[in-house]
């Protein structure tokens, strides 16, 4: 198995089996309801509970990037995310906190909370200084492939081939970011963001080619979206069975961090998927 490390709280963390993010929404309009925490009190409950069941990072959005979700101002974000970053500080909780943002101004408020990871679902093309603050502070930055907007990429969203597109895309812009001074890159092929679900399942079942292809570990978020809700027949809210098995064969198929609204059942799939390797 392949060993991946990351700087976080002064120390080197390595790990060779995925980690297990858990999904944090301070958003009312998240697709899947269940992840929603406006409240500050019910998110740090949600926190707790996810640590507890063995999450290894928590990633916190105060903006939904579902496709066809709109876009708020920045004081909005922050808004909704300060408090909520207090109350997560004050809880002190003992695993890596990620940030779900695309915008500079957003990241630089949050830096205070003990925010270790940047997870831009735009890839810098929103907000180029983005990733280098990432690289400024030595944060974790997650580069992750879409196309379009979240207003406009399940519009018709089309490629030649793409896996060479996506590989292609990580290929050049992992360069460009090592070359800004960022010493920690996880990768997210950006299941649901401007792809077709015959391009998520493409994407899907191309996961070992990646991890064969960058030394960096992949990031991968199918938990209820789309490409699960098609495949099964289902709603969000009812295909956990079929989010839990495309997560099961992303780690079968070398992805390095799993992101996750379900953290147990997450956690029993890696257990599975690894036992006896001891």
């Amino acid at each position: 198995m392949q060993t991946y490390q990351f700087r976080w709280n002064n120390s080197i963390v390595s790990f060779q089996r995925p980690l297990i993010m858990g999904v944090l929404n301070a958003t009312p309009d998240s697709f899947f309801s269940g992840s929603r925490s406006t409240e500050q009190g019910e998110l740090v409950q949600r926190a707790r509970a996810m640590q507890a069941a063995g999450a290894d990072v928590l990633d916190l959005g105060g903006i939904s990037t579902r496709p066809g979700s709109e876009a708020i101002s920045v004081e909005a974000e922050w808004e909704r995310l300060k408090g909520c970053l207090e109350a997560l500080a004050e809880a002190e909780l003992t695993i890596p906190l990620s940030l779900d943002t695309y915008r500079r101004p957003v990241a630089e408020k949050a830096l205070a909370y003990g925010v270790a990871i940047i997870n831009d679902v735009y890839g810098g093309a929103y907000d180029p200084e983005l990733p280098k603050f990432a690289a400024e502070h030595s944060l974790v930055y997650v580069l992750t492939h879409s196309q379009g907007t979240a207003q406009t990429m399940q519009v018709n969203p089309h490629y030649s081939d793409v896996v060479s597109e996506v590989m292609q895309f990580f290929s050049a812009k992992r360069e460009a970011l090592y070359d800004l001074g960022l010493h920690d890159l996880w990768l997210d092929p950006g299941f649901g963001f401007g792809k077709t679900m015959q391009h998520n399942y493409d994407l899907l079942r191309a996961l070992p080619s990646f991890q064969t292809l960058f030394p960096e570990p992949i990031l991968v978020g199918l938990s209820r979206k789309r490409m699960i809700q098609e495949a099964t027949g289902q709603g969000a809210e009812a295909c956990l069975p079929g989010t839990l098995a495309a997560q099961t064969l992303a780690m079968e198929w070398g992805a390095g961090i799993v992101r996750v609204h379900d953290v147990a059942e997450a956690v029993q799939c890696r257990a599975v998927c690894f036992a006896g390797l001891d």
